[in-house]
């Protein structure tokens, strides 16, 4: 017995287009989809910034969720949501920025999607 999305690749793939889809949805205005995309980025972001202390990490935190979200409004780097928060995340951090080959296959493949359901 197969599952829908039997292989780790295919599983990623199918949180890019659904988070693709739920970042439409919240610059249309729909309060739910902005909501869930909220919950599992602050999540993502904690542990992110988890070895900061407590108020230095919330501080990372929501400056990093502000520049998450304002980054909805101009798709212009070909990468999936989940790559971008990373990416302004490790740049918040100080950290290194570069995006693993993987993730930019994936993303590449996610927005030739994107763009052939415009």
């Amino acid at each position: 017995m197969t599952s829908e999305h039997e292989y780790p690749e295919q599983r990623l793939q199918a949180i890019a287009d659904e988070e693709a889809g739920l970042a439409r949805a919240a610059l249309a205005g729909d309060r739910e989809a902005f909501d869930l995309l909220y919950d599992r980025y602050l999540c993502r972001m904690a542990h992110v910034f988890r070895d900061l202390p407590d108020t230095e990490a919330q501080a990372k935190i929501w400056e990093t969720l502000e520049q998450i979200f304002a980054s909805l409004h101009h798709d212009d780097d070909g990468l999936p949501l989940a790559a971008r928060a990373f990416r302004v995340a490790q740049a918040s951090r100080g950290s290194s920025t570069r995006v693993p080959v993987f993730v930019r296959r994936r993303a590449e493949t996610a927005t030739e999607r994107l763009r052939t359901e415009r």
